[in-house]
């Protein structure tokens, strides 16, 4: 299953968001601009954030994802800048996946799950 394109765009009203199954891919620009949205957490499955899917959300703090993730598009995490700036956010990923080398390389804080 996939987040379509603008699917969530500059919604106000989202602040948490748990997928307990699917999507495999989040499209460009799925939660951009939803300015109270605080955490997100996919399950195993999701294999692509594309271009900007999470751009301007300004209160983002931490990002869970899966050990199944192989690519994050250019700018998934521009501009949450509200919050202090997009290096307040925190990426939980398990040690040696995809999204932990990622947020390394880019400068992010980075957790391991709780299990």
């Amino acid at each position: 299953a996939t987040i379509e394109r603008d699917a969530f765009g500059y919604c106000k009203a989202l602040k948490k968001l748990a997928f307990e199954a699917g999507p495999t891919t989040v499209g460009v620009s799925a939660f951009e601009g939803c300015a109270a949205l605080q955490r997100v957490e996919f399950a195993d499955g999701l294999t692509k954030l594309e271009y900007r899917a999470f751009g301007n959300c300004d209160s983002l703090g931490i990002v869970a994802l899966p050990a199944s993730l192989a690519e994050i598009g250019s700018g998934t995490f521009e501009d949450l800048d509200e919050g202090g700036g997009q290096y307040d956010l925190k990426i939980v990923a398990p040690d040696g996946s995809f999204a932990a080398k990622y947020a390394e390389r880019n400068g992010f804080r980075r957790a391991a799950p709780e299990e």
